[in-house]
């Protein structure tokens, strides 16, 4: 585990958790969904460089989203 990945991996997970507030706040299931995989993928995911491709997938899927 590099610090790349420990940077990223605490970048989406804070981004998540905000995100699932979000989606719990205005009762959007597919915000809080997305909370929480940003919050849970970098548990499955290893390399560095796809914790963030998937990670900026996730958090342009969000932005999307919130509609």
């Amino acid at each position: 585990m590099t610090m790349g990945s420990v940077i990223g991996g605490l970048l989406f997970s804070t981004i998540g958790l905000f995100v699932f507030g979000h989606g719990k706040r205005t009762l959007n299931m597919n915000l809080m969904g997305l909370g929480g995989a940003l919050m849970g993928y970098t548990f499955v995911v290893s390399s560095t460089a796809m914790i963030y491709l998937v990670g900026i997938a996730l958090t342009a899927a969000a932005y999307y989203c919130r509609e």
